[in-house]
This record gives structure tokens, sequence and C-alpha cells, in this order.
């Protein structure tokens, strides 16, 4: 089974092989079918390059939901079952009624009673906003909740934006993401991955002709233009714990997500939301507002990057949204 960091992880794998089997593999023996609809889980470029490996990856995944062994996805294997989900949630949107009675019938709800009965601690856990076996089923049922309880992050989406920025030489931008571009590079066109592994080898000789330096317990700020004519001010900070005052550094977040112009007056309340989720709610839930801060990131492009840069200089909003940089 995928190992999916969730107490959730046998039913999400079992749910997740319905899915491949209704979406993908019951199209098995017709080539042209299949071929469609692998072009709704990948990139056209991936297919045209690496053919045989989203197809190896998609068995992988229909195979892995029902073995016994727990396996690690790479980037490939993220993006393809991520692209399922959502494909699948807007199938849920579109038409729940036959939804329900193709993936969620009495067999199912028997695997979430026994699920339910099985848990610990179901107040901790929920916060006691479910309280029944009806309730966890809505929960389980939900699609989006499977996409955030599977998903640590989503950094996959947002390859392209970190790999233009990386190109452009705004590198900086990465480090302050914590982005990490070379455990993408399988899911990058060819093109941009020979280009970035020829800089990488350039920047590492360059490093080592001229000695490594080392910065400890340092903020460091730098003005570049980002996409724009105008200079942002962006704080790469290291700090090894979230502090005492976080729910100050939160509030002040709030004040200057509401004086960001940039942005749209919704995107402002979802990023407020968001905050104050990541405020008021105990673990594990609260860790549920950095799947949402992931997804607003790779969803606004050029946005997001505005958002760092009068963010950056709060060090625990930094460190627990996962942008503060390590030099």
């Amino acid at each position: 089974m995928i190992n999916f960091y969730t107490d959730f992880r046998d039913y999400y794998n079992k749910k997740i092989n319905d899915f491949l089997d209704v979406e993908i593999f019951c199209f098995e023996d017709d080539k042209e079918i299949f071929d469609d609809q692998m072009y709704n889980i990948f990139p056209r470029y991936l297919i045209r390059e690496q053919y045989d490996k989203c197809k190896k990856t998609l068995y992988e995944l229909n195979e892995w939901t029902v073995d016994g062994y727990l396996h690690e996805m790479t980037a490939f294997h993220e993006l393809a079952l991520h692209r399922l989900l959502v494909g699948v949630e807007d199938f849920m949107s579109e038409d729940i009624a036959t939804f329900d009675k193709i993936f969620y019938g009495k067999k199912d709800m028997e695997e979430v009673k026994k699920l339910w009965d099985s848990l610990p601690d179901k107040d901790y856990l929920f916060e006691m906003d479910i309280k029944n076996t009806d309730d966890f089923a809505d929960y389980l049922h939900d699609i989006g909740n499977m996409i955030e309880d599977c998903f640590e992050d989503i950094d996959f989406e947002m390859v392209d934006t970190m790999s233009n920025a990386y190109d452009s030489g705004q590198g900086y931008i990465l480090e302050i993401l914590g982005f990490d571009l070379e455990r993408y590079l399988e899911i990058m066109p060819e093109d941009m991955r020979r280009k970035y592994e020829k800089e990488a080898r350039k920047t590492a000789d360059e490093k080592r002709s001229r000695g490594t330096h080392v910065v400890h317990n340092t903020t460091i700020y730098n003005t570049q233009n980002i996409g724009s004519n105008s200079g942002i001010v962006v704080g790469v900070i290291q700090d090894s714990n979230i502090d005492s005052n976080f729910n100050q550094q939160i509030d002040e977040a709030i004040d200057r997500i509401d004086a960001l112009k940039e942005i749209t007056l919704q995107q402002r309340e979802d990023l407020k939301e968001i905050m104050n989720e990541a405020k008021s709610l105990e673990e594990p839930q609260r860790q549920k507002s950095k799947v949402r801060f992931e997804k607003f990131m790779c969803g606004t492009g050029d946005i997001s990057l505005k958002v760092i840069s009068v963010l950056s200089d709060l060090s625990s909003i930094a460190q627990f949204f996962g942008f503060g940089g390590r030099l």
C-alpha cells in the first residue's frame, strides 16, 4: 500500500484502487482509450517524452494500493495520483448521485463503521466536529479531505513556476520556500531538466573553487525584482523552533494581508481564514492549514511571491508554513 501519513491510510488505498479501476484500468484492453485517459493525468510533454514511465507509474499505483508493502511515492507518482484525485473530485461535483452509487455502497459503509470503531481518540482527532459514523463517512467521502490527508504538500504543481524562477536568476526564491527542485527533475520537460542539471553543475564547480561560506543563525534580506519593475524585500529566515510569539505573528500577518493591494478580496479572505485556522486549531488538524496555504501558493502564480515578500520576516510564520529558507 502507499504509505500515506494518516490514520485512514488503508481506507484511502482501497478507494484509490477503486478510482483507478473505474477511471483508468477498465480501459486497459483498449490502447486508444487508455492513452486518452493518460492525457487526463499527465502533461502532454511527459507522455511524449516518457510514455513508458507514465504507463508504468499508473500500474505501480494500482498495484501498490493493494499489496502488503509500504511504498513511498516519487514525484511521478505524486503528480499522477493528485491529478487523478482532482479529476475524481470534479466527477463527484458534477454528478454526486452517480458517484456515490459507483464508489460508496453498503460495503463501503461497513468499512467506514469498522474504521470508526477502531479509532482510539475520536474527540482529539476531530475536535468534536465529527460525532458519529455518518459524519465520519461524509468526511472520508469528501475527495478534498482525501487529498489533504494524503499529501503533505503539492510542490509538484509548482515545478514550472520554480523552474522559471531558477532559470531567470531568482534561485533565492527556491531557498526562501525551501523548494527542492532536484526532487522534481523527473517530471520536468527534458530540455529544462538538462538546462537545470548543466547550471547546477556549473554552480557546484564555482562553489568548490571559491570554498564554502557558512552562515549560522542569520537573517538575510535581499531586494530583487520579482517579475515586475517594483523592488520587493525578501527575507530568508533560519529559525529552529516556532517561538511563543506565533499567535502575535499570525495577527501581524493578517494585518499585512489586509494591506496587500495586489490580491483580490477573495484571495485576501482565503489567506486570513488559513492564518486563523493555524492559530486556533490543535494538532493534527492544525497541520491542514499548511496544506491549504500550499494550495493557495500553487494556484496564484506571481501573487504567491508577493505574499511571501510581506510575510517572510515573520520567522515563526515562515517556518510553520514552510517558506523559511535554509542557507
